[in-house]
Parts: C-alpha cells; structure tokens; sequence
C-alpha cells in the first residue's frame, strides 16, 4: 500500500493510536471500545468492519434492549475477500 505522506512503517503507530477517536466518529456511540494491537507491522492496507445486532437483549424481555458489536480488522487480501462474499 503506498500512503500520501510516508511510508506504512512510519504511518502504523500514529493509525494505531488515532483509532478510537475514529472509531468514535464512524461508529454508533458505545463503550467499552478494545483495541487489540496486531501481531506484526506495518498494518495491512485495507480496514474491514462488520456490525453484528441482536435484536433482543440476553435476560431481558425488555422490546427496546438490544446489542451491538462492531468488529474491524486489517488485511491484504481485499480481492480474496470480496470474491468469497460475491460466491455467497
């Protein structure tokens, strides 16, 4: 992956760290937020996120009480990906 500025090695940390601000400002509102750190950089070139909802809330009968995951990850393999979800 090429960047505007810098190369992926100089640019990881800084992405890293700029996260949950991010985060925060493409996802619904929701705490607690966990980043778990990648186990080699630099970060892969592609940013992936999924939501998962549950529209009825564990223990509870509660109509208005549901949850949400947001889960994102970093890959390479984009085209790989997209072909696997084309096929499904």
């Amino acid at each position: 992956m090429n960047c505007l500025e810098g190369s992926r090695i100089q640019n990881s940390p800084s992405i890293l760290r700029g996260l949950p601000k991010r985060a925060g400002q493409a996802l619904a509102p929701a705490k607690p937020l966990t980043i778990l750190p990648p186990e080699r950089m630099p970060l892969p070139g592609w940013i992936w996120v999924a939501e998962f909802d549950s529209r009825s809330g564990a223990r509870t009968a509660d109509p208005d009480f549901n949850s949400r995951l947001y889960v994102c990850w970093f890959t390479d393999v984009a085209n790989a990906i997209m072909a696997i979800w084309r096929l499904r």
